[in-house]
């Protein structure tokens, strides 16, 4: 995996490792959809598996070069009913408008047994990721800053998650909450500094930003394990799931 300030982070590399964890014995052949596959990390992991793999997205420069990639959105998927026995789907339905239709439209083009990995973000993150969300959240207001700055139209407790799933068929085999008080605190002020000061001012020197990001990438892996030894028990940033069509 190509090393930036994207793939360091340790709530990007928490939800990746989940997908890891979770494809481990997936069978060759396994015909596999990203739904939302941005630029292809994802893809790359089940080709590695020896997944037959397609991907769809709505940003058209970021499926550009990626073969068996559509633009298309998940509220009307372009394949047939029952199509793949995977469906990958990793922080896509918070931007999605008609939360509904996008729930039925995976169900439909997943197989009967198939299997849906998925996250999205946490409504009751914890505090220290965005604390004045956190606090208009008790009057039912949120800024464009923090946790709803990408464009997010929603975001899930687990209760509604879990109901929505149930509701269009599917069973929850594995669910967890990743990235919790530790990493929250550290990860939104880290990478603007190095970007800010760091890498801008080092553009260029390639080799040293290299360096630079190897050491952020290691102190962040450090946080990372204290932070799931010492605050696994508290709300986290993703849910995690794993479900099967019935």
């Amino acid at each position: 995996m190509k090393i930036s300030l994207k793939t360091i982070s340790p709530i990007y590399q928490n939800k990746h490792n989940f997908v890891k964890e979770n494809i481990k014995k997936i069978s060759k052949n396994n015909k596999v959809l990203d739904v939302g596959c941005g630029y292809g990390e994802y893809l790359n992991l089940y080709e590695e598996r020896g997944a037959v793999v397609a991907g769809m997205d709505v940003d058209k420069e970021a499926i550009k070069g990626i073969k068996n990639a559509r633009y298309a959105s998940i509220t009307s998927i372009p394949f047939e009913d029952n199509s793949f026995d995977t469906l990958n789907c990793i922080d896509v339905l918070e931007h999605v408008d008609d939360e509904d239709k996008a729930f039925s439209e995976l169900s439909r083009v997943l197989k009967k047994d198939g299997t849906l990995i998925m996250t999205v973000p946490n409504r009751y993150y914890p505090i220290s990721y965005d604390p004045i969300n956190r606090l208009l959240m008790v009057f039912g207001k949120h800024l464009k800053i923090g946790m709803w700055h990408w464009g997010h139209k929603r975001l899930y407790s687990k209760k509604h998650l879990l109901s929505m799933l149930n509701k269009n068929g599917f069973q929850i085999i594995r669910y967890q909450q990743r990235s919790h008080f530790l990493i929250a605190l550290f990860v939104n002020y880290i990478p603007y500094l190095m970007d800010r000061f760091v890498i801008k001012s080092d553009y260029k020197k390639k080799k040293k930003s290299s360096i630079f990001l190897f050491l952020i990438n290691m102190m962040y892996s450090t946080l990372n394990s204290i932070d799931k030894i010492l605050f696994s028990k508290l709300n986290g940033i993703s849910h995690c799931v794993v479900a099967v069509k019935n």
